[in-house]
């Protein structure tokens, strides 16, 4: 598996967990004094959390959206693009710039987003 072809298909795999996923504009609101419930839009509760009750019932399509961004992914995911858009802003400079460089500066800090998947090989470390 080439680099490109692991970023495509784990770029794929996220976009199909997010349609699957309810839509909607998520945001938490205070049920009461210790809960706090997650709503998508004008949808009912999807989510509440309290001391007592850790969970209510969330479909596996969002449980499964909400795994795959927890937050050390969110932070691999902003490095990487950082150290994309750098290694861009590099060549922009470069009248030269070979392939071989463009994957070195600007597809391995992307594909280390996903560096905790199984397909992901280490020679890609940014």
């Amino acid at each position: 598996m080439t680099i490109e072809e692991f970023i495509e298909a784990r770029l794929a795999e996220d976009e199909a967990t997010a349609h699957a996923a309810t839509q909607g504009d998520w945001e938490w609101q205070q049920h009461n004094t210790d809960e706090w419930c997650l709503r998508a839009g004008d949808a009912s509760v999807i989510r509440a959390v309290s001391y007592e009750t850790p969970c209510l019932e969330v479909g596996d399509a969002d449980e499964e959206h909400i795994a795959r961004h927890d937050p050390a992914r969110v932070l691999r995911q902003c490095a990487a693009i950082r150290a994309a858009v750098e290694a861009i802003d590099e060549f922009c400079d470069d009248p030269y710039p070979s392939k071989v460089r463009i994957v070195a500066k600007a597809l391995r800090p992307i594909a280390a987003i996903w560096s905790d998947h199984p397909d992901y090989q280490e020679e890609w470390a940014a």
